[in-house]
């Protein structure tokens, strides 16, 4: 794929290559979708690729690269032991590069700070799709305080993290098994309180699990201090949400020294920790589990997803797909890392293969421009659902791309309020080409949908073993 020419955005379709040789040290591969028909042959010096390019048309000349995605799941089915295996050791590495090891809390004390009503009902967000009116807000709020102490990255003290969040839990008796579990994060300008707002137009959705019957856990998702991440950022100075609780949130570190962590693995830390608390009581179903996000909150979703095998479900809305594409478009940088660089690791895509097994839906819409100018700014979302897809034919488990008709937004599939029928989940139609015509792209760009579900709440598994 092209992302980038001479510094420039370029963003091209992904295309598929013939390899002719590859034995760790040359490759040779062909573009047999490209008018000129590039041949490149390279040679591998340590991390770097370098060689020469010819087609019909033009002299041979150079082109270099560098290794990245080394620890990537790759485009064909493993074993399965050999799939597994891959899952264990690259949660463990990520583990190591973004959390220092991902540490278990050395202490951890859940402080109520209030209890309330649900945010009243007014006027429901025109954007809502979840036949809202039909489900009451049987439910209460509780706002929590989480204070933890986690090892010293060093030989200091041990490390404090203080987390904000909001819990609904239904006024109904819970099922024989216990309710379901959500845990819901905000994206950018959100926080926790917003995700229970009905009528915020963005970030309703912990308003939408409650009203079904599900304990949800809303953790305020946030960025650091400017002291702590200037070299990434300079915006955001005092966190996405202040007014609601969502402040900044200090690195995790040592005094005197800069953090092991990266900012996602510690986003990821504080939503396992609140899956900790709510996983403690003794009303709930742990074998319902759901982490539900949008744009960062997506983002993060996917984290933990990929880090937690308890977690069930991802339900992940307008989540970035192509990190080499957003460090030249212009999205926020908040999701690099400043201890290495992100992309010589993994993709998107690598983490939704840490959830086979187990069920992803990966939210898009049509016309989402956040993250892509391709005319069919979709294409890049339906790319990364293909190259995670691997791990789910060896792994089993669900992955759904759920393509919906608007722009960066959360949806259900129900009604709209002034619709007469119900959009259900509808994911992509391949098309035919791509069996006939292997080289085509044509699948990347049609946008044909068909419905696989009435309702994104009929894709969550009612039990996950």
């Amino acid at each position: 794929k092209v992302h980038v020419t001479n510094d420039t955005l370029d963003e091209q379709l992904s295309e598929d290559v013939a390899v002719q040789q590859w034995d760790g040290h040359v490759l040779r591969f062909s573009r047999p979708a490209s008018v000129d028909q590039d041949q490149f042959t390279g040679v591998v010096v340590g991390r770097h690729i370098a060689g020469t390019v010819t087609n019909r048309t033009a002299d041979a000349r150079s082109w270099t690269g560098q290794r990245a995605e080394v620890l990537s799941h790759g485009l064909v089915p493993r074993p399965l032991l050999t799939a597994q295996d891959w899952q264990a050791r690259t949660r463990r590495r990520l583990g190591w590069l973004a959390m220092a090891g991902n540490p278990a809390p050395l202490s951890a004390t859940a402080t109520v700070t209030g209890r309330f009503l649900p945010v009243p009902t007014t006027t429901l967000s025109d954007h809502r799709d979840d036949s809202a009116a039909s489900w009451p807000q049987n439910y209460q709020l509780t706002e929590l305080a989480l204070d933890l102490t986690l090892p010293s990255t060093g030989v200091g003290a041990p490390l404090a993290r203080h987390i904000h969040a909001v819990m609904a839990v239904p006024t109904t008796p819970p099922p024989a098994s216990g309710f379901p579990v959500a845990v819901v994060a905000n994206g950018h300008w959100g926080g926790a309180w917003r995700t229970f707002d009905p009528q915020n137009t963005i970030y309703w959705y912990g308003d939408s699990f409650a009203r079904r019957g599900y304990v949800v856990l809303a953790v305020d998702i946030s960025h650091r201090p400017l002291a702590d991440r200037q070299a990434l950022y300079t915006d955001l100075l005092t966190g996405d949400d202040p007014a609601n609780g969502n402040d900044s949130h200090p690195a995790i570190k040592d005094d005197g020294l800069d953090s092991e962590w990266e900012e996602d693995g510690e986003r990821t830390w504080d939503m396992m920790r609140g899956l900790d608390y709510v996983l403690g009581r003794d009303d709930v179903d742990r074998g319902r589990v759901t982490v539900v996000g949008l744009s960062m909150g997506g983002e993060i979703a996917e984290w933990e997803g990929a880090m937690d095998p308890r977690v069930g479900v991802v339900v992940a809305a307008g989540a970035p797909p192509d990190l080499a594409v957003m460090r030249y478009h212009g999205n926020h940088p908040c999701y690099r890392w400043q201890r290495a660089e992100i992309r010589e690791y993994l993709d998107p895509s690598d983490l939704d293969a840490l959830i086979a097994s187990r069920t992803l839906v990966r939210e898009t819409g049509l016309v989402d421009t956040v993250y892509s100018d391709l005319a069919a700014h979709f294409a890049s979302a339906k790319q990364v659902v293909r190259r995670a897809a691997p791990a789910f034919v060896t792994l089993g488990g669900q992955l759904i791309h759920y393509l919906h008709f608007d722009a960066h937004a959360f949806h259900v599939g129900e009604p709209l309020p002034e619709a007469a029928t119900a959009l259900g989940v509808t994911t992509p139609v391949e098309s035919d080409v791509v069996s006939v015509a292997p080289w085509s792209m044509d699948w990347e760009t049609n946008q044909t949908t068909r419905a696989i579900r009435d309702s994104l709440f009929d894709a969550i598994p009612l039990r996950v073993p």
